[in-house]
């Protein structure tokens, strides 16, 4: 009758945090890689300090016959923040964070179209409070690590 703990990073903590003001830049695509940023600002709403770690996931488009995993954690960021305090965090990502392997041509691929970024301290639904959505225009493969 107990219901598992699905979240990454889980640990107690004697505060709270709230998360605010998500920006995703517009992805840049050059010389075979993608980058893009993502931005919080996460304050401390509890009476003491604590440490937060701050998920960002990601959804890949559904343009394929291929299914994807609906939750991709793709970066994350821990913070130490005083009661009150707020501090914008920055995640930057790259082609990993929009790719799949495609084993049929045995190449990573990055496909167009719409992809949905959710920030959040856990992968609970409930607990992914901030939404973005960004869009990759061209298709492109690539290979190596």
């Amino acid at each position: 009758g107990i219901e598992p703990r699905f979240e990454f990073g889980f640990g107690l903590s004697y505060t709270t945090f709230e998360y605010s003001d998500l920006s995703v830049s517009a992805p840049t695509i050059a010389n075979g890689d993608v980058t893009f940023s993502a931005s919080i600002k996460v304050t401390n709403t509890g009476n003491v300090a604590g440490t937060d770690v701050t998920q960002l996931y990601v959804s890949l488009p559904k343009t394929s016959e291929l299914t994807h995993p609906p939750l991709m954690l793709k970066a994350f960021k821990k913070t130490t923040l005083a009661p009150g305090a707020s501090e914008t965090v920055t995640l930057s990502l790259d082609k990993y964070a929009v790719s799949f392997w495609e084993e049929r041509i045995k190449a990573w691929v990055v496909e167009p179209g719409v992809y949905r970024v959710r920030v959040g301290q856990s992968s609970a639904p409930e607990a992914l409070t901030l939404a973005a959505e960004f869009k990759i225009a061209q298709r492109f493969e690539w290979n190596g690590l």
